[in-house]
C-alpha cells in the first residue's frame, strides 16, 4: 500500500526557468512558462525492491498533453519515502506514480492537484486584513490564486465561493499577477495589523509563524512586508525602525537557509492627530532601509492622494479605487523580480 502525505491539494511551489522570450503566447513550439519542483512524500509498506516511475497530468484547461512516463529517484526509510518531480508551470497538475518489480508494475497512485507558479510570503502590518471594500468579490479564472492557512497547513482557493481574510489589496495584486503571468499564484499571508517591527523580531509569535511560513513554502519569490501606522503609534526611530527589520531578516535568512527579496511597502499616511516628528523618522528608517542589501522598495502607499482613501474613516484607508490602485503599485514593485532572469 502506498498513501500520498504530500503534495497538498492547492498546493504551489515556485517556479524555475521562466524567461521572457520563452513566455511568449507566440513562442515557437507554444509559451515556456518554466517548470517547479515538487516534493513528494510518500506512506509506503512493502515497497522494497521497486523501481518507480511517474508522469505529470493536466487538470482542468490546462493547456499541453499528458506526458509520458519519467524515472522516479526514491529514498525509502521505513514506511516513508521521499522523492522529488518535476512539473511544468501554468496551470494545475497531478502527479501519477507507478512502482512495480521485474517489470510488472504493482500499483499506482496519483496526487492532489498541484501548481507550479509564483509563491509570495505576506508579512508585517496589515492594516486592511480582514475587511472588504471592493463591492463584488474577485473571481479568478480557473482558480489563479490559492492560499495557505498555516495554522492548518491546508491550501485553499481564493474564487469568491468562501470568505478569505486577506486583504482586498493583496487580492486584487495576486489576481492581477495570476493574470499577466499566466501562473497560478500562492499566498502564505501571516501579516498582523497593528503591528509594529519590534513585534516581529526573534521570540515573538509573530517571528514563529513567519518561519512556519517560510518553511512552509520552502522557496518563494519575495517576501511582502507591509509597514503601517503602528510604527509611527510606536515612535519608532528611522536608526530603531532599520536595526529591527535587519535583525529580523538575517534571523530568518538563517534558519531558513533562504532568504528571498524583501519587498517593503509604506503605508503610514494619517490624517487628524498624529505624531508629525515620528511619521518623519518612519518615513527616514524606510529610505534608508530601502537601500539595504536583501531589502527594496516596494508599493509606497503613502504616495495616493486623497481622492483614493476614506476621509471618514478618520485615518485615511484607501477606498476601493484606492486598494486597486495600490494593488497596480505592488505589481509594479514585483514584477521586475520576476522578468530579470
Amino acid at each position: 500500500m502506498i498513501g500520498v502525505v504530500k503534495p497538498v491539494a492547492g498546493q504551489v511551489v515556485q517556479r524555475n526557468g521562466f524567461s521572457c522570450a520563452r513566455a511568449a503566447l507566440n513562442h515557437p513550439g507554444g509559451a515556456d512558462l518554466g517548470y517547479g519542483v515538487v516534493s513528494l512524500v510518500l506512506a509506503v509498506e512493502d515497497v522494497a525492491g521497486c523501481h518507480w516511475e511517474y508522469r505529470v497530468e493536466p487538470v482542468g484547461a490546462v493547456s499541453g498533453e499528458r506526458e509520458d512516463w519519467r524515472p522516479l529517484d526514491v529514498m525509502v526509510s521505513g514506511p516513508t519515502a521521499v522523492a522529488n518531480a518535476r512539473i511544468p508551470a501554468g496551470g494545475w497538475r497531478t502527479i501519477v506514480i507507478r512502482w512495480g518489480r521485474n517489470n510488472h508494475w504493482l500499483g499506482e497512485i496519483a496526487t492532489p492537484p498541484v501548481a507550479a507558479g509564483e509563491l509570495f510570503v505576506v508579512a508585517g502590518d496589515s492594516p486592511t486584513k480582514g475587511q472588504t471594500r471592493i463591492e463584488d468579490a474577485h473571481t479568478v479564472v480557473n482558480n489563479r490564486i490559492s492560499i495557505l492557512d498555516v495554522a492548518t497547513q491546508k491550501w485553499h482557493f481564493a474564487n469568491g465561493s468562501e470568505p478569505t481574510t486577506i486583504s482586498p489589496v493583496w487580492s486584487a495584486l495576486f489576481d492581477k499577477l495570476g493574470a499577466l503571468t499566466r501562473v497560478p499564484v500562492g499566498a502564505i499571508d501571516v501579516s498582523r495589523p497593528a503591528t509594529p517591527c519590534r513585534a516581529w523580531e526573534h521570540g515573538q509569535p509573530a517571528f514563529a509563524k513567519l518561519r512556519r511560513a517560510g518553511e512552509a513554502a520552502d522557496r518563494f519569490r519575495a517576501l511582502l512586508w507591509h509597514t503601517g501606522l503602528a510604527e509611527v503609534e510606536s515612535a519608532t526611530t528611522a536608526d530603531e525602525y532599520v536595526q529591527t527589520m535587519i535583525a529580523i531578516h538575517d534571523r530568518l535568512a538563517k534558519e531558513l537557509s533562504f532568504s528571498p527579496p524583501w519587498l517593503v511597502g509604506a503605508s503610514t499616511y494619517c490624517e487628524g492627530d498624529v505624531n508629525i516628528l515620528a511619521q518623519v523618522a518612519v518615513r527616514q528608517g524606510l529610505q534608508m532601509l530601502w537601500k539595504k542589501s536583501g531589502f527594496a522598495l516596494g508599493a509606497d502607499l503613502d504616495q495616493i492622494d486623497a481622492a483614493f482613501r476614506l476621509p471618514e474613516d478618520g485615518r485615511s484607508v484607501l477606498n476601493g479605487a484606492g486598494e486597486e490602485l495600490a494593488a497596480t503599485a505592488w505589481l509594479a514593485a514585483i514584477w521586475p523580480l520576476i522578468v530579470a532572469r
